[in-house]
């Protein structure tokens, strides 16, 4: 493929990549890859476009091969690590991506949330609140730092110690799950009242972030 063939299979897959039509960039992504297989951002993008069809394990592979080819890269561990949690059901290999990740960029809140999240779904709430110190020592006025470390220390079993973290969460966001959670509070602080006004919400899901900016390094 000579330079001007390149470039305009690049604009195709550019264009693909705007239109969001992930198959046939997952097309070009596989025949450029093949062409060039020293290319770390052919091969990342590739995973990428694999998981967002729903192919989870053409993404782990295609991740690992990019992995081989650059290892410093913390998006990657970062994005390795959603789609070993959330498509592949291995939290504990997840936890490994998003400490890598972390070790190349320590500045990553979203990066520490992932890992603080998925520490609560696992029931490591001890660790979960080590990473929301972590997150509140840069932002203290984040929302998901303040409510997931209060949502750890509810869980552990301290109502009274884990409403401040929620009332503050609630003062930087309105949200259903933290106000479930601060109905629990309540209710267990026997605060009846106030504990099914705010359990009359609905209960709000916790939601991983994701990194898509591997398109933009083709």
């Amino acid at each position: 493929m000579n330079k001007n063939d390149l470039k305009k299979y690049l604009e195709k897959l550019n264009l693909a990549l705007r239109d969001k039509d992930y198959s046939k960039a997952n097309s070009y992504l596989k025949t450029l890859s093949e062409k060039f297989p020293k290319n770390y951002s052919y091969k990342i993008n590739l995973a990428t476009t694999y998981r967002t069809l729903d192919q989870p394990n053409n993404a782990l592979f295609y991740f690992r091969e990019a992995e081989k080819l650059n290892n410093k890269d913390y998006i990657l561990y970062f994005n390795l690590g959603n789609l070993l949690v959330e498509d592949l059901d291995e939290p504990n290999e997840g936890i490994k991506c998003y400490l890598e990740s972390l070790k190349l960029n320590p500045n990553s809140i979203d990066c520490w949330h992932n890992l603080s999240m998925l520490y609560v779904k696992i029931g490591k709430f001890d660790m979960a609140i080590e990473v929301c110190d972590k997150i509140l020592s840069m932002s203290p006025q984040n929302f998901n730092g303040n409510y997931l470390k209060g949502f750890s220390i509810l869980s552990m079993g301290f109502p009274k110690k884990a409403k401040l973290f929620i009332e503050r969460a609630l003062e930087i966001k309105n949200d259903a799950g933290a106000l479930n959670a601060l109905s629990r509070i309540n209710l267990q602080l026997g605060n009846t009242n106030e504990g099914v006004r705010q359990g009359a919400e609905s209960e709000g899901a916790f939601v991983f972030y994701s990194d898509s900016r591997t398109y933009s390094a083709i």
